[in-house]
């Protein structure tokens, strides 16, 4: 009996959907799809005859530079290379939220936890358009251009894919993130009054850390 298949425009419909629900889509999608996976390597021109996935990690963070929404582990013919991804539907640019991924990426880089690093972004195309950070990083991928590579391909999950971007995309780019110099005044005199009266508060507040004002 033959069974037919919706169209990814009527398939399913995620609610809100969040950036968490991206990343994990990514996720499953970088240790499944090796096709899907080729798309992050001819953008950072990563060439080997033998290409692996070791690991793919979500929300990796680093004390000092905050958190890497994405980290794929690579074996690229025997030598040990990351790829450490933004992702952003359209959530503003924390301040110098790029720096801070390259930052990541060489500290773990001269601790030994792979040889070499690539650092993307990405997200809808009006947001990378729109922001000026999503700009600076070296390499990016728009929710667009996988929507092309799923659009490609007849199986039902590849609609399901496409579904799930367009739904995102259709959120819009969002807004900007603005410094506020009246918190960050009132932040360096409560760190201040923190160091003076001997406070230990866990409040995540390295300069360069997400949790910076």
């Amino acid at each position: 009996k033959d069974v037919s298949v919706m169209s990814e425009s009527t398939i399913c419909n995620f609610g809100n959907i969040q950036e968490r629900d991206m990343d994990m889509m990514f996720l499953e999608c970088l240790l499944t799809d090796d096709s899907f996976l080729h798309l992050f390597l001819r953008k950072a021109e990563i060439t080997g005859t033998s290409v692996e996935v070791l690991n793919v990690a979500l929300s990796e963070t680093d004390p000092e530079y905050g958190e890497s929404d994405i980290t794929v582990l690579l074996s690229v013919d025997g030598k040990k290379h990351a790829l450490l991804i933004e992702d952003k539907i359209n959530a503003p640019a924390m301040p110098e939220q790029c720096d801070r991924y390259s930052k990541r990426a060489s500290k773990a880089k001269n601790k030994g936890k792979y040889d070499d690093y690539s650092v993307f972004i990405i997200c809808p195309d009006a947001y990378y358009k729109t922001n000026e950070e999503a700009k600076k990083y070296a390499h990016f991928i728009t929710y667009e251009d996988c929507i092309k590579y799923f659009s490609a391909k007849a199986d039902t999950l590849s609609k399901i894919r496409c579904a799930q971007l367009k739904q995102a995309t259709e959120k819009g780019p969002g807004t900007t993130w603005e410094k506020n110099e009246k918190a960050m005044a009132f932040f360096e005199k409560y760190r201040t009054y923190m160091a003076t009266h001997g406070y230990d508060l866990d409040l995540r507040n390295k300069k360069g850390s997400n949790g910076w004002w």
